[in-house]
């Protein structure tokens, strides 16, 4: 314990910021076996700093309804598991979606979304 002090540490340069969690939340869970909402996955860590991820265009509102609807990761019934699926899952229930599409297919082309 007494040397604690001199022993490297794991990381350097470290980046912290705070942003609501609809504005950086993914369309997928955290991983492939949990409920966990992850973040949207991006190459440039200014996208995740200015909270652009695709519910940052959609909005708190859609962000919430797609997971609070989202299956749980053993459910046998699956109404979407993605963005497209959503909204065709919505056009379905009679919601206008035509706008929402747009509005991600348009977040895709300025993030190149993977």
């Amino acid at each position: 314990m007494e040397q604690l002090k001199y022993l490297p540490v794991p990381y350097k340069d470290v980046e912290v910021f705070v942003q609501e969690k609809y504005k950086i939340a993914g369309k997928k869970p955290g991983s492939g076996n949990t409920e966990n909402i992850g973040s949207f996955k991006t190459k440039n860590i200014q996208h995740l700093i200015n909270g652009e991820g695709p519910f940052s265009v959609l909005g708190m509102e859609i962000y919430e309804e797609y997971w609070s609807g989202y299956p749980k990761y053993r459910a046998t019934s699956k109404d979407y598991t993605s963005l497209e699926e959503y909204f065709r899952w919505g056009q379905r229930k009679g919601k206008e979606v035509n706008k929402l599409r747009r509005m991600y297919q348009y977040w895709k082309k300025m993030h190149k979304d993977e």
